[in-house]
């Protein structure tokens, strides 16, 4: 089997849940969403010239959650009533994603070369979602790039095109 999803530079490891393995439920089917976030990954990736990275794909749901509850553990260390209400309330915490659709990549340049590829992806695909994430941990940072805008229906205004975070 080729290591590569056809067409693209993108390692089906790099795609794959990492926890399960697994592909969105309807990958094998004809559904264009995904093939326009691979060719989004191209279209970056030929100016910037070189490999990009990607250390996240698809997330099944149980690796969503689990991510999830590892961030709310990081920021809010217990779970008493009141952090609960404060998680519930806090803007920043969500268990939703686009990562469980199958329609987000996490993309890990060389920290050096991340406001290139910003650039880069904001000139070549304006209508796509961008996020950037630097942490004061030990995990590497990373540009999120999605169709969210394309789920329907929406579980959120702020899956706009061209949204950025």
């Amino acid at each position: 089997m080729d290591p590569y999803i056809p067409g693209t530079h993108i390692y089906w490891a790099e795609y794959r849940c990492s926890c399960c393995g697994g592909l969105p439920a309807d990958f094998e089917t004809d559904n264009q969403n995904y093939w326009a976030l691979f060719g989004c990954f191209e279209d970056i990736r030929g100016p910037y010239g070189g490999p990009i990275p990607i250390s996240r794909g698809y997330s099944c749901t149980k690796q969503q959650l689990f991510i999830y509850f590892h961030l709310v553990l990081n920021k809010y260390k217990d779970l008493t009533t009141e952090t609960i209400i404060q998680i519930i309330n806090d803007p920043t915490m969500t268990p939703f994603s686009t990562h469980p659709f199958g329609l987000a990549l996490d993309l890990a340049p060389p920290v050096a070369d991340i406001p290139r590829v910003i650039e880069i992806a904001k000139k070549v695909r304006p209508r796509l979602r961008i996020g950037y994430r630097a942490y004061q941990t030990n995990r590497r940072p990373h540009i999120h790039i999605d169709l969210g805008y394309r789920i329907n229906p929406r579980y959120s205004a702020k899956l706009r095109e061209g949204a950025e975070w």
